[in-house]
């Protein structure tokens, strides 16, 4: 049965495909094409009060978005987007971006996955990372929230605690730091 999520219809995985298979070839497609993201937004309404989220996500030219409906019904979670407007000087054909943006999907699925089928290449360390950020994330997301003590104030507090996101932010540094290319790996190829 297909899933409902947002406005996209997830397909089930297709029967005549192993899925052990798919999944270990799928992490192998991951360290070369995916991506596991945290973000510190800030907000327009309450700049005191940044969005921090997580995604992981893939990218693919348009006419390559097969495999990344295969890997949507894989996980069967997530959303596939589609930027007709991704032009660039260097790639001239729209983009495809599948995206799991949800705290309980990334921790309960996307995380599960790339543990039983580990990573081999240098995302690995952007996973470990990743992964703890998710962890507060999914803290975080699973909290009731906090309705506004103050006077005159109508709405919702944040339910991040103060060090909680300066631990967060110190995440987002540690995985930009360890993204970083280090030139002196080439010398152990000339020798």
């Amino acid at each position: 049965m297909a899933r409902w999520n947002s406005t996209q219809i997830i397909s089930p995985f297709p029967e005549n495909i192993d899925r052990i298979y798919f999944g270990a070839w799928l992490s192998g497609f991951v360290d070369g094409e995916g991506c596991f993201r945290l973000s510190c937004t800030p907000r327009k309404r309450s700049p005191l009060y940044p969005a921090l989220t997580g995604s992981f996500e893939i990218g693919q030219r348009v006419d390559d978005a097969r495999v990344l409906q295969l890997i949507q019904s894989y996980f069967n979670c997530g959303r596939i987007y589609i930027d007709k407007k991704y032009y660039t000087k260097f790639v001239a054909a729209p983009k495809a971006t599948y995206r799991v943006v949800n705290p309980s999907e990334l921790a309960n699925i996307i995380i599960p996955h790339f543990e039983k089928y580990s990573l081999l290449a240098k995302k690995r360390n952007d996973f470990a990372i990743w992964k703890k950020g998710v962890a507060m994330l999914y803290a975080v997301f699973l909290r009731p929230m906090k309705t506004s003590a103050l006077p005159g104030r109508h709405g919702r507090l944040p339910k991040w605690q103060e060090e909680e996101k300066e631990a967060f932010v110190a995440l987002l540094k540690e995985l930009s730091d360890q993204r970083a290319y280090d030139p002196s790996i080439l010398v152990n190829f000339s020798s």
